[in-house]
């Protein structure tokens, strides 16, 4: 018997402390019934909620703000790259301008080379010309020459025929 008395008291021991942790637990129930009924639970819930919706509203803020900054940011970075495009547009004009006019340069060059070519070419077709009309009057000159003895030879030959 010993032995379940042993039990007895045990099951009332956790019985007395069941029943302490459920007067508490009471307690504090009674309490937030008290508090709904006065309504200063609900005036707690408000303040809680009213305290979040203004850190929700400060933390929107912020978000606007760091949207604002990174908008004028992105604003920043296209104007730049705009700005590059533009410098880099004029490089490349410049460089087109300078390449045209080193090739009309070029152009002319080859154009004067081959003018030089040509007057050089015209030179010694004009020597040439020079060199055979100079034999064209030799030879003409010569011709004459023969003509002329021809003609003698002949008149000789004639007068020689009429003399007899």
């Amino acid at each position: 018997m010993n032995h379940i008395s042993g039990k007895l008291e045990q099951l009332l021991a956790l019985h007395k402390t069941l029943c302490k942790e459920y007067e508490k637990e009471n307690k504090i129930l009674k309490k937030e019934v008290a508090d709904f009924k006065s309504g200063e639970r609900f005036k707690q819930i408000r303040r809680e909620h009213q305290k979040l919706v203004d850190e929700y509203r400060r933390q929107i803020k912020q978000l606007n703000l760091v949207i604002e900054g990174l908008h004028k940011d992105v604003k920043n970075a296209w104007k730049w790259c705009e700005e590059a495009y533009e410098d880099a547009l004029k490089e490349l004009r410049a460089s087109m301008k300078e390449m045209k006019r080193a090739l009309k340069e070029k152009k002319w060059l080859l154009s004067e080379r081959d003018r030089e070519q040509a007057l050089s070419k015209i030179t010694d077709l004009c020597r040439e010309n020079s060199e055979l009309k100079t034999q064209l009057y030799d030879e003409q000159g010569r011709n004459k020459k023969l003509l002329a003895q021809l003609n003698r030879d002949y008149e000789n030959s004639t007068s020689l025929i009429l003399v007899i």
